[in-house]
C-alpha cells in the first residue's frame, strides 16, 4: 500500500510538470495589419440576462473590419428584442440578427457560418465579455497553415470560495488545452473563444455526423479538422489580450450540470486517446479520494496520507498558479486548499454521472 501511494504521488507530480512544460511553448504569431475581415458568430437562446452586456463589450472592440451575426435559436424571452436594441444603440458595428433555420446551437452556428460575409469565423457565447484587442490577438495565431485557433476562457470572479473554485477549474482546462495542442494531440477547446477558417468548416462538413449531441460545437469540429488537416493545423493563443471572460455558474448544481454535459462528449469519441485522456484524471482523483479513508483502515499511514495531500496542493498551486498569474489572477491559500481537497470528489461525481444522467440543456434533451 505504501509503495502504491508513493507511486501515485510521483505519477501525479510528473503529469502536472509534463503539462506545465508542454504549455510553456510560446505561440507562433504573424503580423496582423487589420486587413482580414472577421465574422463573429454569436448563437443565443433565452439570453436576455446577458446579451446586452455581451454586445456592449463587442462594440468596444478596436478591430477595423468585423461583423456580428446574432443567431436566435428559437428564444422564448426578449433576447431578439435586446439584440435589436443593441443594433440601434451601436450603429458603428455591423450587427445582423438572424433566426436559425434549424434547432440547437450547432444548427445556429452552421446557419451563421453559411450567412457570414468573411472568410474567418470567430465564435463565442452570449454570456461572455472580451478585451478590446481580442480579434487581432486571436488572428495573430492564425498562421498560413493554421486552420483553427483555440483561445483561453475564464469565469469571472465575483467573490467567495465557489467563484474561486470555478476559476481554478477553468485554469486546469486552459492548461490541458494548451499542453495538448503544443504536444500535437489536441483534445479540447471552447466555442466561447474559437477562431477558424470558413473554408475549413465547409471542407469538413461542419457538425455533420454529431448533430444529435447537444454540446460539442467545439471539440467535434476540432477533431474533424485534426483528422483532415493534421494536428499542426491547430494553434493555441494564450496571450492575456485574448482572454474571454464567461459568466460563472450560480450554484453547485448548475456547475455539475454544465460539466456533466461537457464530459459526456467523450462517449461519442469512442475508445481512443480522447477517452483515455478523460479517464486518467478520473482514475488519479479516485486514488486521491481514497487517501481520506485510508488512515481509518491503517492508522500508521496518517503521515503518508497528509504528506501526499500536501504535495498535491503544492504541485497544483505551482502549475495552475502560473496559468492564473499569466492572466493577473491570484487566490488566497484557503481557496487552493479547499479546491485541492474537494476536487477529487467533484471530478469523480462528474465522471460517474456521465454514464447514467440524461443531458438536458435549455429545455432540450440529448438523444445520447
Amino acid at each position: 500500500m505504501f509503495t502504491l501511494y508513493i507511486s501515485l504521488g510521483i505519477v501525479y507530480q510528473a503529469l502536472l510538470l509534463t503539462l506545465y512544460y508542454a504549455s510553456k511553448k510560446s505561440t507562433s504569431e504573424t503580423d496582423i495589419q487589420g486587413q482580414e475581415g472577421v465574422s463573429i458568430i454569436l448563437p443565443f437562446r433565452n439570453e436576455s440576462a446577458h446579451l446586452e452586456r455581451c454586445l456592449t463589450s463587442i462594440a468596444k472592440l478596436n478591430y477595423p473590419i468585423f461583423e456580428v451575426l446574432c443567431i436566435d435559436d428559437h428564444s422564448s424571452d426578449d433576447s431578439q428584442g435586446i439584440a435589436q436594441m443593441c443594433k440601434e444603440k451601436f450603429p458603428h458595428v455591423s450587427i445582423r440578427i438572424l433566426s436559425s433555420s434549424g434547432q440547437g446551437k450547432k444548427a445556429a452556428v452552421s446557419y451563421g457560418v453559411s450567412q457570414s460575409s468573411y472568410v474567418l469565423i470567430l465564435t463565442t457565447d452570449a454570456d461572455c465579455i472580451f478585451p478590446e484587442d481580442w480579434i487581432q490577438t486571436m488572428l495573430a495565431a492564425m498562421g498560413p497553415d493554421v486552420q483553427m485557433v483555440a483561445g483561453p476562457v475564464m469565469s469571472q470572479r465575483k467573490g467567495g470560495f465557489f467563484q474561486g473554485f470555478q476559476q481554478l477549474d477553468w485554469a486546469s482546462i486552459a492548461l490541458m488545452t494548451k499542453a495538448a495542442i503544443n504536444l500535437h494531440q489536441p483534445l479540447m477547446c471552447s466555442a466561447a473563444n474559437m477562431l477558424y477558417r470558413k473554408a475549413a468548416f465547409e471542407t469538413v462538413k461542419g457538425f455533420q455526423g454529431n448533430e444529435q449531441i447537444l454540446s460539442g460545437d467545439d471539440e467535434f469540429l476540432l477533431k474533424k479538422i485534426v483528422v483532415y488537416y493534421g494536428a499542426e493545423a491547430v494553434n493555441y493563443q494564450g496571450n492575456p489580450k485574448a482572454l474571454v471572460y464567461t459568466e460563472p455558474m450560480p450554484t453547485w448544481s448548475a456547475l455539475f450540470q454544465q460539466r456533466i454535459r461537457w464530459a459526456s462528449k467523450w462517449k461519442a469519441h469512442g475508445w481512443n486517446i480522447h477517452a483515455l485522456a478523460s479517464l486518467i484524471p478520473v482514475a488519479l482523483q479516485a486514488l486521491f479520494l481514497c487517501l481520506f479513508f485510508l488512515p481509518f483502515l491503517r492508522p500508521d499511514l496518517w503521515g503518508l496520507a497528509c504528506l501526499l495531500l500536501l504535495f498535491k496542493l503544492l504541485g497544483e498551486r505551482f502549475v495552475l498558479g502560473q496559468v492564473l498569474k499569466s492572466y493577473g489572477i491570484t487566490h488566497a491559500l484557503s481557496v487552493w486548499l479547499g479546491t485541492s481537497l474537494i476536487h477529487p470528489a467533484y471530478v469523480l461525481a462528474t465522471g460517474f454521472q456521465t454514464f447514467f444522467r440524461k443531458i438536458e440543456w435549455k429545455g432540450r434533451k440529448s438523444s445520447q
